[in-house]
C-alpha cells in the first residue's frame, strides 16, 4: 500500500503560555530591581571611596610630619644653635610646614571622624543591596530554570501526542473492513 499518511494534532499550550509569560515577567521585574539597585550601589560605593581617600590624605599628612620632623631634627643636630636662634632659612620653612601640615591634617582628620559613622551606615547599606541582587540573580537563575523545564515539558508533551496520535493512524490502517485487526 503506497501512499501519504496525514496528521493533524491541535495542543493546547496556553497554560504553559501563561506560566511561562508569568515567569519571564517575574524575571524582567527583577532585572529592572537590579538595575535601580546598581545605580544606588554604585552612588554609595562612591561615598565609601571618597571618605577612603580622605583617610589616605590624613595619612599622607601625618607621614609628611614625621618626615618634616625628621628632617628638622637632623637640621638640629648638623647645628644645635639653630634651636634657639632659628637663622636660616631652610629651618624656619621646615618649623612652617610641619605647622601648615598639622593643620591640615588636624583638619582631615576631624572631617574623617565626622563622616565615620554616616561611612558605616553607607557601608552597611551596599551590604544589604549586594546581598539583595545575590538573592535577586538566584531568583532569576531558578525562573529560568523553570522556564526551560517547562519548555522540555511542553516538547516531550507534543512528542508523546503524536506519536500517540500516529499509533491510533496506523490501527485505524491495519483494521479490515470487516472491523478485524490483521495483527
Amino acid at each position: 500500500m503506497d501512499g501519504f499518511l496525514k496528521i493533524k494534532t491541535k495542543l493546547d499550550n496556553s497554560g504553559i503560555d501563561k506560566d511561562t509569560a508569568e515567569l519571564e515577567k517575574k524575571i524582567a521585574k527583577i532585572q529592572e530591581d537590579n538595575a535601580q539597585s546598581s545605580s544606588e550601589q554604585g552612588i554609595l560605593q562612591q561615598e565609601i571611596d571618597d571618605y577612603e581617600q580622605l583617610k589616605q590624605k590624613a595619612n599622607e599628612y601625618k607621614q609628611k610630619i614625621k618626615d618634616l620632623k625628621a628632617e628638622k631634627e637632623a637640621m638640629f643636630k648638623a647645628n644645635p644653635s639653630l634651636a634657639v636662634t632659628a637663622d636660616t632659612p631652610e629651618y624656619a620653612n621646615v618649623k612652617a610646614q610641619i605647622t601648615q601640615m598639622q593643620q591640615k591634617y588636624a583638619q582631615a582628620n576631624m572631617e574623617v571622624e565626622k563622616q565615620a559613622p554616616k561611612i558605616e551606615k553607607v557601608a552597611m547599606k551596599l551590604e544589604k543591596i549586594k546581598a539583595k541582587q545575590s538573592q535577586n540573580n538566584a531568583k532569576i537563575q531558578e525562573y529560568k530554570q523553570k522556564i526551560e523545564q517547562i519548555n522540555l515539558d511542553k516538547v516531550q508533551r507534543r512528542t508523546r501526542q503524536c506519536g500517540e496520535k500516529h499509533t491510533d493512524t496506523n490501527r485505524e490502517n491495519r483494521k479490515d473492513g470487516d472491523g478485524n485487526s490483521r495483527n
